[in-house]
């Protein structure tokens, strides 16, 4: 926890391999995305600083692979394989309630970086190579993601935003599901109503920026598919730069048309 923290440790070499299923456990809708999640992970890490896990290989592992749940700063996850993982491959997931005050119980400043994760979403379909949730500022870079049941990288929510997305190539995504793309994101956030997807409006935007209060950058990735929305900034996604993208075969959908 936040205040008993870990920190400095390295798994480096593992191989994980045909840990239990999850898809039967515990879900928890951790914001107003559309996604569930069990919290947690062959690798799991609550309350850690300025660890890394790196060039491991995870092997059919039943559920996630590695999942940060809330408090946790500066931890590294690089040069890892993911493959057949029974849902998703990376999660950072804070928790709402405890991100009031002195509590900071979210990841922060974390690095996902050159990792092959393919392959994976055996059982549970609402996954993804990397999946984002009440957090802030961290960096996606340079990981290969494809062969998946959903999006490659989901962001579920608008929550202070700070986010990297650069130098990722992403393909074949969206396999078993549809109304999703590559990267999808969620702003329903506390100015955000159903109504302004399907009308009639009850009230302006808002003050998007309350909570999304740093940019989102997505950059200099190669998206490649013939499926889904591509680049999918979904229900009220705001304070988003998305520039110097390689988008073949799928557009860049804006719903709501969010402030900028």
């Amino acid at each position: 926890t936040q205040q008993d923290i870990v920190h400095h440790i390295t798994l480096s070499g593992f191989r994980f391999a045909h840990s239990e299923t999850t898809y039967l456990y515990e879900y928890e809708a951790p914001s107003l995305g559309d996604w569930t999640i069990h919290r947690g992970g062959v690798v799991y890490f609550e309350g850690a600083e300025d660890c890394i896990v790196e060039k491991c290989f995870f092997d059919a592992v039943g559920g996630n692979a590695i999942f940060l749940n809330n408090y946790n700063r500066r931890n590294i996850i690089y040069g890892n394989i993911i493959t057949e993982a029974g849902e998703s491959g990376i999660c950072l997931v804070g928790s709402n309630h405890l991100s009031l005050g002195s509590s900071h119980a979210y990841p922060a400043e974390n690095v996902i970086s050159n990792n092959l994760i393919h392959d994976i979403g055996i059982f549970g379909k609402q996954t993804a190579g990397v999946f984002i949730s009440i957090s802030r500022d961290n960096i996606v870079s340079h990981n290969h993601i494809f062969n998946v049941p959903r999006a490659a990288i989901c962001i579920n929510d608008g929550t202070w935003g700070g986010h990297i997305i650069e130098y990722n190539d992403i393909h074949d995504t969206v396999r078993e599901t549809g109304d999703h793309g590559p990267f999808n994101s969620w702003g329903r956030d506390r100015y955000w109503c159903l109504q302004q997807s399907h009308g009639p409006v009850s009230h302006g935007a808002g003050d998007v920026k309350k909570d999304a209060q740093k940019p989102v950058i997505i950059r200099n990735n190669r998206f490649r598919d013939h499926r889904g929305w591509g680049i999918d900034l979904d229900d009220g996604s705001s304070n988003y730069h998305v520039y110097n993208n390689l988008c073949i075969g799928i557009s860049i959908k804006v719903r709501e048309d969010s402030p900028p």
